[in-house]
């Protein structure tokens, strides 16, 4: 890197202003086409400040002006636009999370995290709305791949730990027509998964238990398996957001719901044991510095370790561990699989 790659990475203005955009629903208003005027009544905003917002996303290539009126550039439409490819919702949380990341500096000095932390299922609605239709857009992009890159033959049965907005659950029903899964996810993130899935042809073949996987009973979760363990329990970007010691009561309890000869498959932001690379993880793990208490981007053998040692607990003893590389995303999965 260069000084000027580096003046570069620092340039927070164009981010700034997309994520306003997003905010204020100025790509809705604008549509495939409206004066600034039309605009500024449509989102409640000051004609001056909207038209020079306007102007400055035309600029930057994210809408197009012609004689006077403004509309989302075509190639970006179909992710700006209302509709299955919507990267919005995901904006919305990047908007969420600038907030506490505007105080990183404190936070590195002090250690605490830019929020406060909330119990279980007591954050605002508009957040966790936000959060979950980001969920979605990154699942709706590596799914397909991710789900691919597994061995469904003999699975009838997935639970989905932390399932978000059900993105998964869906892909692996069309995978495989006979299969049935499970979310295990707090009660109004479960709500929305249900919305979700009433779009799809899985409605029927998805169930839910409302819960906190670390705390709640684990009598529903096994009698959603059919009472004898499900054949993969699934859990993607669930441990980043917790510390060493809470994610092996995950662990322990995903491997107590998983049937002999089942398999434990954790998707995350994993590290090289440098802890540098690939550097996404690396700059995730300070946004779970940020905006959690002990959440953290982990190493592959940090979690096979600790699958290993909940394995242990449970009575297993030595099971199989390996890593699962999906090619066609940055993602990596460890994969544990128990005695049959």
């Amino acid at each position: 890197m260069n000084v000027a790659e580096l003046k570069a990475q620092a340039d927070f203005w164009p981010c700034r202003i997309l994520l306003t955009a997003a905010e204020l629903d100025i790509f809705s208003a604008v549509g495939d086409g409206a004066s600034a005027t039309a605009v500024a009544e449509a989102c409640a905003t000051d004609l001056r400040a909207t038209e020079r917002l306007l102007d400055a996303l035309t600029a930057m290539e994210v809408l197009i002006k012609q004689d006077g009126d403004y509309a989302v550039a075509p190639e970006l439409r179909a992710g700006l636009l209302p509709g299955e490819q919507c990267i919005v919702p995901s904006l919305l949380h990047r908007a969420t999370l600038w907030r506490s990341w505007s105080r990183l500096t404190d936070v590195v000095r002090s250690g605490e995290p830019a929020v406060e932390p909330y119990e279980d299922d007591e954050r605002p609605d508009e957040q966790v709305r936000s959060f979950i239709g980001a969920m979605a857009v990154g699942a709706r992009m590596h799914a397909p791949a991710i789900v691919a890159a597994l061995d469904l033959g003999k699975v009838r049965t997935v639970l989905d730990l932390g399932g978000g907005p059900g993105t998964f659950a869906a892909e692996f029903c069309r995978a495989k027509p006979e299969l049935r899964a499970v979310i295990l996810d707090l009660p109004r993130v479960c709500e929305i998964a249900r919305a979700n899935l009433l779009q799809t042809d899985f409605a029927d073949r998805v169930s839910f238990v409302p819960g906190e996987v670390r705390t709640v009973d684990s009598e529903p979760v096994m009698a959603a398996s059919g009472g004898g363990g499900f054949d993969l329990v699934f859990m993607s970007s669930l441990i980043h957001s917790m510390s060493p010691a809470q994610i092996a009561v995950v662990f322990e309890r995903a491997i107590g719901w998983t049937a002999p000869g089942g398999r434990v498959v954790v998707r995350d932001f994993f590290l090289d044991e440098s802890r540098t690379r690939p550097a996404r993880a690396a700059i995730f793990a300070i946004n779970m510095l940020v905006n959690t208490p002990g959440g953290n981007s982990y190493t592959w053998s940090e979690c096979e370790r600790w699958l290993t040692e909940a394995a242990r607990r449970q009575g297993i003893g030595e099971p199989q561990l390996g890593r699962i590389m999906v090619p066609e995303t940055d993602s990596t999965m460890v994969q544990l699989t128990l005695p049959g």
